[in-house]
C-alpha cells in the first residue's frame, strides 16, 4: 500500500509539465481505473488546431468515477487544463504553421478510491498529428485605422513607448517610438501578423516610410528592421538615432531569405533598442507593406518572317532546377509609333512559350513595342521588359531599367523612381483608357497625384531613353 501512495504523490508532483509518461510500474488497481481520453483528433481550422475527445469510458460503459477535467499536449507540453469533465474540446489560437502533435490525459480526484485529497493524470489518449497554422499573402498597414489591432499587430516583450499618433504621418496617421516616459535599457519590438512565403515564382518585398526627430542624435539608441522565419529574428537593416530630411522611403528584396523558410512565412519587426530613450524625440513608420510579385518573363526574343513577328520565351520560373508552370501568358503590343498604351493580342491564355502576331500592310514599315506578363494561379505578374521590333527591319532591344514605383497600394500621390532619366509616363486603366500621360521629362523621380481617379487597378508605363517598363498599381481610397 506504501508503493502505491508514493506512486500517486510522486506523479501529482509532475501533473501539468512536459512528461514522456510511462505507467508500467503503476499497480493494476490504478491502471484499471484511470482511464484516458478516447478518440482524439486535431483539426486544422486556418489560423486555429480544433482538438476534441470522448470521455473516458471503463469496460461495459460508462465513465469512471473521479473525473475532474483534461491536460491538453502539444509536441509533449502540456498548454492548456480543461476544468470541467463534460467540455470536450479545446481551441489552440494563434500558432505559426508547422506540424503539431496533440494528445490528453484525463485528471482524476483519487478520494474515491481510497485516497483523499490526492489527485493524478491517466496516461496519454491516442495522439493525433496535424498542419496548423496559416499566414496571409501581404501585409499592408498605413495605419489608417490608427489601431495595432487592425492588422493584429503584437509587441515583444511588451509595448513599452510604442504609439499611434494622430498627429504625424505620410498621411496622418502613424506608428511612433517616442523618447517619453523615459526608459533606460530598453528593448521593444513591433511585430507583424505572419505573411506567407510558400510561392517560389515571387520576389519578396518589404518597403515603409521612416522620419525620425532626434534629441540627441547617436547611436546609443537604434532602430532595427527585422525579419522573423524559422523561430529566429533576422537583422536585414539598422537607424541610428539622427534627425532625417522628412519621411525617408526603404525598399528590401528579403526574397533569399523567406522563400529557404522551412514553413514559408515570414514577419516584419521594427526594434527599438538603446541605453536611454531620452536622447529620441520620435521614431516614425509608415506605410508598412509586404508582399511578393511574381514573377515576370525575362527572356522574350522574336524573329521576322515577311510579315509575321514571331515572339517566343523560356519559362519564367526556373529555380533550382525546378521549372512551375503557370497558367498561360498575355501578349501586348503597342500601335506602329511604338509608344503606349499596349493592347493585348491574345484573347485566350496562351499556354506555349511562342506566339505569331501578323503585322498587315497598312501597318508596315513601323514600330512597334512588345511586352507580356504570366498567369499563376495565385497571381499575375508585372509585364517584362519590353521588345522594340521595327517594320521591315527588326531590331532587338532587351533594355531594363532599374524602377520604383510606390507607395502601392496608393491613395494620394504616386511617386515614380529611375536609376536614368524618365521620358514619358503613362497611367491607364485595365480598359486601356489613358488616364494620365506626362511628356518631355529629365527628371530621375516624378511624383502624381492619384486621389481623382477611381479606385482599382492601373497600368503606369515608363519610358526613358532606350527602356520601357510597365508597372500595375492599386489606387485605394483612404
Amino acid at each position: 500500500m506504501k508503493t502505491i501512495i508514493f506512486l500517486i504523490l510522486s506523479f501529482v508532483s509532475i501533473s501539468g509539465s512536459s512528461q514522456d509518461q510511462s505507467f508500467h510500474s503503476f499497480p493494476s488497481l490504478l491502471m484499471d481505473t484511470l482511464y484516458p481520453p478516447t478518440e482524439l483528433q486535431a483539426e486544422n481550422w486556418a489560423s486555429q488546431i480544433y482538438v476534441h475527445w470522448n470521455k473516458p469510458e471503463i469496460p461495459g460503459g460508462g465513465t469512471p468515477a473521479g473525473l475532474v477535467g483534461y491536460y491538453i499536449y502539444r509536441n509533449g507540453l502540456n498548454i492548456f487544463y480543461v476544468n470541467d469533465p463534460d467540455y470536450l474540446s479545446y481551441i489552440d489560437v494563434e500558432i505559426d504553421p508547422g506540424l503539431y502533435i496533440y494528445k490528453a490525459t484525463a485528471y482524476y480526484d483519487l478520494t474515491t478510491y481510497g485516497y483523499p485529497g490526492q489527485y493524478a493524470e491517466s496516461a496519454f489518449s491516442n495522439s493525433d498529428t496535424t498542419y496548423g497554422g496559416c499566414a496571409c499573402p501581404s501585409l499592408w498597414e498605413p495605419w489608417d485605422q490608427a489601431s495595432y489591432n487592425y492588422n493584429d499587430w503584437i509587441f515583444s516583450p511588451g509595448q513599452g513607448n510604442w504609439d499611434i499618433s494622430i498627429t504625424e504621418g505620410n498621411p496622418l496617421p502613424t506608428a511612433v517610438f517616442l523618447g517619453n516616459p523615459a526608459s533606460a535599457n530598453f528593448d521593444q519590438r513591433l511585430v507583424s501578423r505572419r505573411v506567407s512565403s510558400g510561392f517560389i515564382c515571387a520576389n519578396y518585398i518589404v518597403d515603409f516610410d521612416l522620419k525620425m526627430e532626434a534629441v540627441t542624435p547617436g547611436n546609443s539608441a537604434q532602430l532595427f528592421f527585422e525579419i522573423y522565419y524559422d523561430s529566429t529574428w533576422f537583422i536585414k537593416d539598422v537607424f541610428d538615432n539622427i534627425n532625417t530630411d522628412g519621411w525617408i522611403h526603404h525598399t528590401y528584396d528579403i526574397t533569399a531569405d523567406v522563400t529557404e523558410a522551412t514553413w514559408y512565412f515570414f514577419r516584419v519587426g521594427f526594434r527599438a533598442a538603446g541605453d536611454t530613450s531620452t536622447v529620441i524625440g520620435s521614431w516614425m513608420i509608415d506605410n508598412i507593406r509586404a508582399d511578393f510579385y511574381c514573377t515576370a518573363p525575362d527572356s522574350m526574343q522574336y524573329d521576322l518572317a515577311e510579315n509575321q513577328v514571331n515572339l517566343f520565351w523560356n519559362q519564367p520560373c526556373r529555380k533550382a532546377d525546378t521549372i512551375v508552370y503557370p497558367e498561360g501568358f498575355n501578349i501586348f503590343r503597342t500601335d506602329s509609333t511604338g509608344l503606349p498604351p499596349y493592347y493585348q493580342l491574345n484573347t485566350e491564355l496562351i499556354t506555349d512559350t511562342f506566339y505569331v502576331d501578323t503585322i498587315y500592310d497598312y501597318m508596315m514599315n513601323g514600330e512597334f513595342r512588345y511586352c507580356m506578363n504570366v498567369v499563376y494561379n495565385e497571381c499575375i505578374s508585372d509585364t517584362s521588359a519590353s521588345i522594340l521590333v521595327s517594320i521591315p527591319v527588326g531590331t532587338d532591344e532587351h533594355e531594363k531599367t532599374v524602377l520604383q514605383v510606390f507607395p502601392n497600394p496608393v491613395s494620394g500621390v504616386l511617386q515614380i523612381q529611375s536609376e536614368t532619366a524618365l521620358e514619358t509616363v503613362t497611367l491607364w486603366s485595365m480598359t486601356c483608357v489613358v488616364r494620365l500621360q506626362v511628356n518631355n521629362l529629365k527628371d530621375k523621380r516624378i511624383t502624381i497625384p492619384v486621389d481623382n481617379l477611381p479606385e482599382g487597378v492601373y497600368w503606369v508605363g515608363v519610358l526613358t531613353g532606350n527602356s520601357y517598363v510597365i508597372r500595375k498599381v492599386m489606387v485605394i481610397r483612404p
